[in-house]
């Protein structure tokens, strides 16, 4: 870098919810409303760095169990590839 400024590559985020008792990214203004858990994760290709959460009543599990399904290799990519082709985006994979 030219800086000199320390960088150990790219962070990404991604807000997760569970409408129905399936995990969801970038839900819509009235899934967000049916969710009962509002889940912000952000990490690097080796962790989760930070997570932020509000959910109405639910286990530690299902936390972990989101924590997991949004730092998943695939979770982000695939949820917006399906959603840039005008689709909902869930998915309960290996959770």
């Amino acid at each position: 870098m030219l800086t000199g400024t320390p960088f150990d590559g790219p962070v990404a985020g991604l807000r997760v919810g569970r409408v129905n008792g399936e995990f969801k990214a970038f839900l819509t203004p009235e899934e967000r409303e049916k969710s009962d858990l509002d889940l912000v994760v952000a990490g690097i290709e080796s962790g989760i760095t930070m997570v932020e959460a509000g959910a109405k009543e639910v286990s530690e599990d299902v936390i972990v169990d989101a924590m997991t399904w949004a730092h998943s290799d695939d979770a982000a990519s695939d949820c917006l590839a399906t959603r840039i082709g005008g689709k909902s985006c869930a998915s309960t994979a290996g959770i």
